[in-house]
């Protein structure tokens, strides 16, 4: 039962999952055009095969973790809402499948598009750093280490909580797309009040490990948040 239940989260997001197969692969191309384009007229030692994959390995990764955050803020709070938009939620529940397996499928299948999403631009990032000693030193770009990588992915747990929890309380999926994007803001916030508030001075690197924390712990709590109310509400 579960196989179909999955089938028809996949139908109900292929639009999505098409956007994301396309975005995914195009912020790759997006920078290895313009890394070649912009080496083109430049000295022999950045036209090298190693000095141009590490530009677009980690330019492309860069640009992936920002279409991650907004592509995973789509899927959460498209999920769930788009059933009950359509009402075809009403439908739903006439049917033997409980409401936790359809909670359990969707939540598979954006975990699973966001994981691979994840996977591939962390994966990269992996890459550009090995191919470091081949850059010519004075013209190398800064690529993300791990606390970023860290951040990176804190920001798109905010926004992918964000949109999840909302979603369950609305109708439509606009609202909670927005709002997901906004959540990261929402941590920075509540980071900067309670910073202040207990007179905690805001280092660069101790505010990047409590911003970092702070959008997990948020990005999770608003996730459960929205699944415990999508699996208790009365209504479809």
């Amino acid at each position: 039962m579960i196989k179909a239940i999955l089938c028809k989260d996949i139908a109900l997001l292929k639009n999505y999952i098409w956007a994301i197969v396309i975005i995914t692969i195009g912020c790759y191309l997006f920078a290895s055009g313009f890394v070649v384009w912009g080496t083109y007229y430049d000295e022999t030692a950045m036209k090298t095969l190693a000095n141009r994959v590490f530009w677009s390995l980690a330019g492309g990764s860069q640009i992936g973790f920002v279409a991650t955050g907004l592509l995973g803020a789509l899927l959460a709070g498209s999920a769930i809402s788009l059933e009950r938009s359509d009402r075809s939620v009403e439908f739903l529940a006439c049917l033997p499948p409980t409401r936790q397996q359809n909670l359990i499928s969707k939540i598979m299948v954006v975990g699973s598009l966001l994981l691979l999403m994840i996977s591939i631009h962390v994966g990269c990032n992996f890459s550009a750093h090995q191919l470091i000693p081949f850059v010519p030193s004075e013209r190398r770009p800064y690529v993300p280490d791990l606390m970023d990588v860290m951040t990176f992915l804190s920001i798109i747990v905010s926004m992918v909580g964000g949109a999840w929890g909302f979603a369950s309380f609305m109708r439509s999926n606009g609202a909670p797309i927005v709002l997901g994007f906004g959540t990261p803001f929402l941590v920075l916030s509540l980071v900067v009040l309670i910073g202040w508030s207990l007179g905690i001075k805001s280092e660069d690197e101790s505010f990047q490990i409590r911003y970092t924390s702070g959008g997990f712990i948020l990005g999770l709590t608003l996730g459960l948040i929205g699944s415990y109310h999508y699996l208790t509400r009365s209504e479809p």
